[in-house]
């Protein structure tokens, strides 16, 4: 399990990622440059993408039924279409349960062989919002140097 100390605030927007820590009153700011639509596929890969957009982008196969936990869910396989993605992700399996549109459960695999897996559990789902959101830092935040 990771072990984050502080709370932050992380914004996407664009090609910029800009991390706020609210204790410090200071952020960081990244340049992704040509690398934002990669990061793009893996932060939305089972949350908020659609299954035409998944299609688009992953080859996906049915690997059958498992459990997680004591909850029943289809297993599928994702390989990435484009040679960019697959240097730094050779596969992604995903646990969907029938009556849920998210995974309950996510691994990656990576070509050097590493892999991570991520379980999720009691997860609540956001009421939709209404209008632009868009986060603000205070005034006074001042930027760290890297």
């Amino acid at each position: 399990m990771l072990d984050f100390p502080g709370q932050r605030t992380i914004e996407l927007k664009g090609k910029v990622v800009r991390v706020y820590f609210p204790q410090l009153n200071q952020y960081q700011e990244y340049d992704l440059g040509d690398k934002s639509q990669m990061i793009n596929q893996f932060l939305l890969l089972g949350f908020g993408s659609s299954g035409k957009d998944l299609a688009g982008a992953y080859e996906i196969s049915s690997e059958g039924n498992e459990n997680v936990g004591d909850q029943p869910a289809t297993k599928l396989q994702l390989v990435p279409k484009d040679a960019k993605v697959k240097e730094q992700l050779q596969r992604v399996e995903l646990w969907i349960p029938a009556d849920q549109a998210y995974p309950v459960r996510q691994q990656f695999y990576e070509p050097s062989r590493n892999w991570r897996k991520v379980t999720y559990s009691d997860i609540k789902l956001n009421p939709p919002i209404k209008g632009n959101l868009e986060f603000k830092l205070p005034r006074n935040a001042k930027k760290q140097s890297k």
